[in-house]
């Protein structure tokens, strides 16, 4: 769309990909270290600032390429109230190619799925997007 003076406009539009449930909606980026460590910074609609989250390969491997695997992960919320759980990103499937190209992440907390998200590898960076899930048995 192009605006007055032949200055181009974004326009926004909103759609339904997904519904949440809970109200927790953020961004993340995680940096691989290459020795199965990851850290991050993300940011969601709480906060103005960034805070990190640092994750440790299960299995570790020295060799280790990619983000693939189940990572023990800890990070800081607001207050400075410390976290924890498991962290498992995986390869998205289906049958779009774009596809390929995406990850899958899910944070659970005790065994109980606390937030899902979709990311891509930017550069050297895993970027995306997560959620919080409702308890009650709806997932976004």
């Amino acid at each position: 769309m192009v605006g007055r003076g032949g200055i181009g406009i974004l326009e926004l539009k909103t759609f339904n990909m997904v519904t949440i449930n809970n109200g927790i909606v953020g961004t993340f980026v995680f940096r691989n270290e290459g020795d199965g460590c990851l850290n991050a910074k993300y940011m969601n609609e709480d906060e103005r600032l960034p805070f990190t989250e640092s994750c440790v390969l299960q299995q570790r491997n020295p060799n280790h390429q990619g983000y693939i695997g189940r990572y023990e992960t800890a990070w800081f919320e607001r207050n400075r109230i410390r976290q924890g759980g498991v962290l498992s990103i995986d390869q998205n499937t289906g049958n779009n190619a774009a596809n390929a190209f995406t990850f899958f992440l899910e944070w659970r907390q005790q065994n109980n799925l606390i937030f899902q998200g979709i990311g891509m590898v930017s550069g050297e960076l895993l970027v995306g997007a997560y959620w919080g899930i409702d308890h009650n048995g709806d997932h976004p």
